[in-house]
């Protein structure tokens, strides 16, 4: 396993977040820290968006509707997909229950943080940390890993 790298201020950003509030303040946030970020209110503007480019990170709010879009990019079939199995998912959830972040992880989120949460919190060193595309693959989740590790780093 290869040493965790900073991530580029060009980095690719997947925002999913229904809440309009949330989704606004995360984006001028990571795109004041150089960060690219494409934003999407729900599943379907998610999906046609990695359906036509690809992305570095997925920051995903998970509920009922994209939930399964873990389940997608995981799966994804690369003809009708942008983005690579092994891209990390970093997963926002409202439910801060153990079994809850952990059936998440088993379901291919690579970190998962608990609303509600500060910036500098979500943006810590190992916070954004990802190691799981080898284990994904020796899993037989993904059939092409390529990145391994990289931390998300912030000017603040």
């Amino acid at each position: 396993m290869s040493t965790p790298q900073p991530a580029s201020p060009h980095t690719r950003i997947l925002l999913v977040e229904e809440d309009e509030t949330t989704r606004l303040f995360l984006e001028v946030n990571l795109s004041a820290d150089g960060y690219r970020v494409h934003a999407a209110a729900d599943r379907d503007q998610a999906l046609a968006r990695l359906r036509t480019a690809s992305v570095d990170l997925i920051l995903v709010d998970v509920n009922g509707q994209t939930l399964g879009l873990i389940d997608w990019v995981r799966g994804a079939d690369p003809a009708l997909c942008a983005v690579a199995c092994d891209t990390p998912v970093i997963v926002l959830t409202s439910h801060p229950d153990e079994v809850h972040r952990v059936r998440l992880l088993e379901r291919g989120g690579d970190d998962v943080v608990a609303k509600p949460f500060s910036y500098p919190e979500l943006c810590a060193p190992g916070s954004m940390r990802c190691c799981a595309a080898p284990r994904r693959a020796s899993l037989g989740r993904c059939s092409s890993p390529g990145r391994c590790a990289w931390t998300l780093t912030t000017a603040r």
